[in-house]
C-alpha cells in the first residue's frame, strides 16, 4: 500500500507506508493525535498520506549518547493489527517505523492470563 498525493495536477507517490498482513510487516510514521486518546490511546501509524493504519502504544523510550555530544532517543511501540501484535522501534513520532508481528492477541492475552494465576499460586504458597 503506498500513499499518493495530487499537487498541481500532478500526482505523487512513495513508499513510505506498507500494511502487510500476510509477511507480518507494518511501515508507516507515529503521529500524535487527540481525537485516539478518548480511546485510550495518544499515537497512531499513518502512511504517507496520512491515512491512519492503527492505534500505537509507546512501551518505552531511552536515550544513548550520540555521535559529538548529540544524545539519540529510541522509541519502542506496540500495536494490534487485525488480531496481530506488531512491534518495532524508532527514533520517536514522526520518524519512519517498521514494525514486524509477533504472536497473535488471543495468544499472547491467554499467556498472559496463565503467567498472572502462576503468579497468584507462587504468592499464596509462601
Amino acid at each position: 500500500m503506498t500513499g499518493i498525493v495530487s499537487h498541481e495536477g500532478r500526482e505523487f507517490s512513495a513508499g513510505g507506508g506498507v500494511v502487510d498482513p500476510a509477511r507480518g510487516i507494518l511501515i508507516g510514521y507515529p503521529r500524535k493525535v487527540a481525537q485516539a486518546a478518548a480511546r485510550g490511546a495518544r499515537y497512531v501509524l499513518t502512511l504517507w498520506d496520512g491515512s491512519v493504519v492503527t492505534l500505537l502504544a509507546p512501551t518505552g523510550r531511552f536515550t544513548t549518547p550520540g555521535f559529538g555530544g548529540c544524545n539519540n532517543e529510541i522509541w519502542y511501540w506496540r500495536a494490534v493489527y487485525t488480531g496481530r501484535v506488531y512491534s518495532g522501534r524508532n527514533s520517536g513520532p514522526g520518524m519512519l517505523l517498521r514494525m514486524r508481528a509477533g504472536r497473535d492477541a488471543e495468544t499472547r492475552d491467554r499467556a498472559a492470563m496463565k503467567h498472572a494465576r502462576v503468579r497468584a499460586d507462587r504468592s499464596r504458597t509462601r
